[in-house]
């Protein structure tokens, strides 16, 4: 009891006194982080810590929303994720190597006497999340060997701060509308390298959407790309893209590197966890994303996963069955992640109380048609839906792609639509 009494007068103080002048500082409270996670570590400790494996683990700091959104809503969410997902969110900073690549950028930043900028643009027709989360590592990439801090401009079809912070120890908030002289780079849809002498330019704004190029910048950096690539890069390329290990495991480091989740889209991801958790009970969670193409949303006329209706609903449905033998689940539910509504419906109604979709329709974050907020919301809710479960299914699609990075899944845990025939 003394304990919990603690705990509360720590949380209202830090409360009353820290949070409004974390809110005035406009995030720069690096210097603060050790006291947030001191209160953390008292809350969690009393409250929600689990065991695995005789051992208690502690709510990650690198992982799911904590500084940035409300402690309360993160901790809430925390607690209802599988125990797998846990276990895989655990030290974040340590799998992706954050310390080498702090120390990587500040070697290359020492060069400059003044600060650079390295500024990842997208305004318009940048493709969607997954093209997005690929060409920001890039970005992410190029600024670590260059020594340029890296901003975000990303403001099409809403502003990316709409959904994310920062987190304590980056800031990519870059000024209103990047008024900033810069040389341009358009590279949208190709790997094209830089194609200037980026070291005459104190900020470089970036337009890519691609993956990160195995390039030195020319700084004969050996270190870089142990320091931005698991070590597992034995994953195979599946419909050339590389879910774990090798180029695109850095997709899944950055985005965690840069971001944490805010009060309204953590608030969205909970209530859906939620009802999918009073339909799984203690069932394993195998999400799947089905990219019919363009054609199903109406904005363009790419077919990627062919078949009726019908028959792709049943080929999910197999293909879960073949993941959960695999890792041993004993029950499983499938949620489905697709951009067919119909698919969403129909696959609903072929397996009653073995799937769930979100409440949200498809969207297209480059070309939607509907309600831009509501859209971009969805659809970050369902990549994170398709990143906290127990294994994935992906079909041809960076949005898949991406958000298993983004989980962290181990190659076991990641089968692929093509392969269950």
């Amino acid at each position: 009891m003394r304990q919990s009494q603690h705990c509360f007068v720590a949380w209202i103080a830090i409360s009353v006194i820290i949070f409004p002048w974390l809110k005035d500082a406009r995030y720069n409270f690096t210097d603060y982080n050790l006291k947030l996670t001191s209160l953390h570590d008292c809350l969690i400790n009393y409250n929600l810590s689990v065991s695995i494996k005789q051992n208690v683990v502690k709510f990650p700091q690198s992982a799911i929303p904590l500084v940035g959104g409300s402690p309360i809503l993160a901790m809430q969410l925390w607690r209802i994720l599988p125990q797998t997902v846990k276990i895989r969110m655990q030290n974040i900073s340590n799998k992706c190597h954050f310390r080498r690549w702090h120390d990587i950028f500040q070697k290359h930043r020492s060069r400059w006497s003044n600060g650079r900028n390295l500024i990842w643009a997208c305004k318009s027709f940048c493709g969607g999340n997954g093209d997005r989360l690929r060409g920001l590592a890039h970005a992410m990439y190029l600024s670590l060997c260059m020594g340029y801090d890296l901003l975000l401009d990303w403001t099409h079809p809403v502003p990316i701060s709409r959904f994310f912070v920062q987190r304590p120890s980056v800031s990519w908030l870059a000024k209103p509308g990047s008024q900033m002289r810069a040389a341009d780079v358009h590279i949208m849809d190709s790997r094209k390298p830089l194609g200037l002498n980026w070291k005459q330019f104190d900020n470089i704004r970036l337009y890519s959407n691609m993956d990160a190029l195995q390039m030195d910048c020319g700084t004969n950096e050996t270190n870089l790309t142990s320091a931005l690539y698991f070590e597992d890069s034995s994953a195979p390329i599946t419909n050339g893209y590389h879910v774990y290990g090798g180029t695109y495991h850095m997709v899944g480091c950055t985005f965690w590197h840069l971001f944490s989740l805010n009060d309204e889209l953590t608030n969205a991801v909970l209530g859906e966890v939620r009802s999918l958790n009073t339909l799984k009970q203690s069932r394993s969670i195998i999400a799947c994303h089905i990219r019919i193409g363009d054609i199903a949303m109406g904005v363009g006329s790419d077919h990627r996963v062919k078949g009726t209706l019908a028959d792709i609903g049943r080929r999910v449905m197999v293909c879960a069955s073949y993941l959960a033998r695999k890792l041993k689940f004993q029950q499983f539910v499938t949620v489905l992640v697709s951009d067919s509504n119909a698919l969403k419906q129909l696959f609903q109604s072929q397996f009653p109380n073995m799937s769930y979709v979100s409440k949200y329709p498809p969207y297209h974050t480059d070309r939607g048609r509907s309600n831009s907020v509501s859209g971009s919301l969805g659809s970050w809710v369902d990549t994170m839906l398709l990143a906290l479960s127990d294994a994935v299914i992906l079909s041809p699609s960076g949005f898949g792609a991406v958000a298993a990075q983004i989980g962290l899944f181990l190659r076991d845990e990641i089968a692929y639509i093509d392969e269950c025939n």
